[in-house]
């Protein structure tokens, strides 16, 4: 278990430059097999984390539930199954795109089962029951993004 949160957790670090943070089991972080912290590859724990403990913690990764068309490449999109609201299932999103006829549309990239630039809906063939949520990354260190000031 964990396997595709981890991938999820890898690619905000390698690929967005978050720093890992904590001890013990708390945090966000990954050193070993047998040491890292239940948020690196729990799915619920990730989302608690970005979304509420970073508060605790000067690095790592912050951000919220976004909805479908708020989402950007970077952002994890995770899986409850059997829309029970147990989260199963953690991928990225690697592109997104505008379609006329049905709103914004992302393709992902995953690790259980092997998945590289599908459309993120493609699990509705193995589990029509279920639902999904948008995490939406803001901030990936200890310095929250902004657009500065110009002035003439």
């Amino acid at each position: 278990g964990g396997d595709c949160n981890n991938f999820s957790s890898q690619a905000i670090h390698e690929g967005g430059g978050a720093q890992m943070v904590g001890d013990g089991t708390y945090g966000w972080y990954y050193n070993s097999v047998d040491d890292y912290a239940a948020a690196w590859t729990g799915v619920y724990y990730l989302f608690r984390f970005i979304t509420t403990l970073y508060e605790d913690f000067p690095l790592g990764p912050e951000g919220c539930g976004v909805s479908v068309n708020q989402a950007e490449v970077g952002d994890v999109i995770q899986f409850s199954w059997d829309g029970d609201n147990y989260w199963n299932h953690s991928v990225i999103i690697v592109q997104t795109d505008l379609l006329p006829s049905e709103g914004q549309t992302h393709w992902v990239a995953g690790h259980s089962p092997d998945v590289d630039f599908y459309p993120f809906d493609y699990f509705a063939i193995d589990y029509p029951d279920m639902t999904y949520r948008f995490l939406h990354i803001e901030r990936l260190d200890g310095v929250r993004l902004f657009l500065p000031l110009i002035e003439n």
